[in-house]
């Protein structure tokens, strides 16, 4: 973790209490404890100011009316020419409105309320935001790969999943989420991107 590799401070948040206490059990057994702190409130309520932030795969589960203000909290919160970086899945520009209003297999079953973006809404978005975008990497063909590791890891090891008394259309649901995703992926009807964005502004504590 970035904490312990680069010798640097870290806050984390979540608004998850099992995630919180496993992190919090998780940083202290890597005897990191000094170096990050770990808050349980949401993330729009933040304080202070950091050198940087960094955001895996959590847009997608905060609905496009949110998108302004997940991108004017990163603004609020990081010192100037700080970076703000995103990873998010997306879909095509081309896609998104129509994609935004249906209710797929992901949304049906796998992440109720979630709503994959499109690059133009992410650059448009945090542009209003006063955030400068840098750069954007698609790693989405290297996720598809990912996936099918994820799926045979899953399938390897069903006997452990099975004891903890999942029923078998559950195990068939996740099973096809993977293939659903890792064709997805494959077909760059969605990507993945790591976008940097940079705070130009000045300093407001």
């Amino acid at each position: 973790m970035a904490a312990g590799e680069f010798d640097c401070q870290v806050t984390t948040t979540t608004i998850s209490e099992e995630q919180f206490t496993y992190t919090c059990e998780r940083i202290r057994s890597l005897g990191l404890s000094e170096r990050v702190t770990v808050i349980r409130e949401d993330y729009r309520d933040l304080q202070g100011q950091y050198d940087a932030i960094v955001s895996i795969e959590m847009i997608e589960a905060i609905g496009a009316h949110h998108y302004d203000d997940y991108f004017a909290v990163a603004a609020r919160c990081l010192k100037p020419d700080g970076r703000f970086v995103v990873q998010a899945i997306t879909i095509d520009n081309d896609q998104y409105e129509r994609a935004s209003r249906e209710v797929d297999f992901i949304k049906q079953y796998i992440f109720p309320g979630s709503c994959i973006p499109c690059e133009g809404v992410l650059r448009a978005s945090s542009s209003r935001a006063g955030l400068v975008w840098e750069s954007a990497d698609d790693i989405g063909q290297h996720y598809a790969t990912t996936l099918a590791h994820w799926r045979d890891n899953f399938l390897g090891n069903l006997a452990q999943i099975r004891e903890l008394g999942l029923p078998a259309s559950f195990i068939r649901m996740w099973v096809y989420y993977f293939c659903y995703c890792e064709a997805g992926f494959h077909e760059a009807y969605i990507s993945n991107l790591q976008i940097t964005l940079r705070n130009p502004g000045k300093s407001l504590a």
